[in-house]
């Protein structure tokens, strides 16, 4: 009997760690819940990681790069179409963030500059 429960821990806790359902689960009840994280840019040609923070994102331009922040404000957020606006801190222009609709991925679309930023989500961490 006790090799038996043994052996059922160790293969709960081997699926548990192949499957990674006992780490934190990412929140994305909300548009702004959703942004928190790291984001790796997805556009070929530009580098920029962002680090998210409820209250700041971190730029990192190349991985071991001196990284920059800019405090940041929600300025709106619609939770049916699964989107948001921030303005960074200096500006008065907002960026809308859209979300895919599995949430692991986003557009940014920066008031007047007519690109389209595209982001992949990696993990939790909020700074590099």
């Amino acid at each position: 009997m006790k090799r038996m429960f043994i052996a059922a821990s160790i293969l709960w806790l081997t699926v548990g760690a192949v499957t990674g359902c006992c780490s934190p689960s990412r929140d994305v009840s909300t548009p702004r819940a959703a942004l928190l994280g790291h984001w790796e840019n997805t556009v070929p040609g530009t580098n920029p990681d962002l680090y998210i923070s409820d209250s700041e994102v971190t730029f990192e331009p190349q991985k071991g790069a001196e990284t920059s922040s800019v405090p940041y404000t929600v300025t709106s957020e619609d939770e049916k179409g699964f989107s948001l606006e921030i303005t960074y801190q200096g500006s008065d222009k907002p960026t809308k963030i859209t979300f895919s609709e599995e949430r692991d991925s986003m557009t940014l679309t920066p008031a007047n500059i007519p690109e389209v930023l595209r982001y992949q989500y990696v993990d939790t961490k909020q700074l590099p």
